[in-house]
């Protein structure tokens, strides 16, 4: 089990996406924070990592003061899920449903 996952996306053999998707489809870590870490910088290839279950993503360069940050909060994103007795958890206008996934609360703008 790991806390988080910085995984980069142009690996040889296996790419990131496939690691992540595999990640998210069985084992102990399919609900481990993944950020993903890559040289792309295309929006198309954000939209990518992000689909195939990273929780952010950082292009290269980055700054190290930054990369810290992000872990320190997917890491207080993941353990106030894992805190929470309540199965549904409201932010910003948005449900997560553990076993639904994400959905949009009613009444609540989307942006």
């Amino acid at each position: 089990m790991f806390d988080v996952v910085v995984l980069d996306l142009m690996l040889p053999g296996l790419d990131g996406v496939a690691i992540c998707r595999a990640m998210r489809r069985q084992g102990p870590n399919r609900r481990t924070p993944v950020l993903m870490l890559t040289a792309r910088r295309e929006e198309s290839d954000a939209v990518l990592g992000l689909d195939s279950g990273a929780d952010d993503y950082v292009t290269k360069p980055f700054g190290v003061r930054e990369l810290v940050a992000r872990v320190n909060a997917l890491t207080r994103r993941a353990h106030v899920l894992e805190e929470s007795p309540e199965r549904v958890i409201a932010l910003h206008g948005i449900e997560l449903d553990r076993r639904a996934g994400p959905r949009r609360c009613a009444g609540h703008p989307s942006r």
